[in-house]
């Protein structure tokens, strides 16, 4: 389903972003998704000048649950957000096929195990 391009970029009457947000900074880094009150929320995806792909949800700013990221170099993580911060297992495959599981507790890395 395509949205009604006119239904972009909002602002509410005090100049909080509202709704779906397509936008690009001063680096070339492009971010698609929902604002409630100023904040992120919801699906997104963000597009770095360098290649990566990060895609998942925001709740309240912060990114939370879910995520996938993949590398401009073919590496391609998938794991949780808690709040703003990785946190438990997150799966890493890396371009030569290899797969790594590396363990996250508030964001702080706690081990990587080579699974092949």
């Amino acid at each position: 389903m395509l949205l009604d391009k006119s239904s972009y970029d909002q602002k509410d009457e005090k100049g909080r972003r509202q709704g779906y947000w397509s936008e690009e900074d001063e680096h070339g880094n492009k971010f698609e998704g929902s604002y409630v009150d100023d904040k992120r929320n919801g699906q997104s995806v963000e597009r770095y000048a360098n290649g990566d792909v990060h895609e998942g949800p925001y709740v309240d700013d912060k990114r939370h649950d879910q995520w996938v990221e993949r590398n401009a170099d073919g590496e391609e993580s998938t794991g949780e957000y808690v709040e703003g911060k990785r946190d438990g297992e997150w799966t890493v495959r890396k371009p030569d096929e290899k797969v790594e599981v590396w363990t996250f507790r508030y964001g702080k890395l706690i081990t990587k195990e080579k699974l092949n």
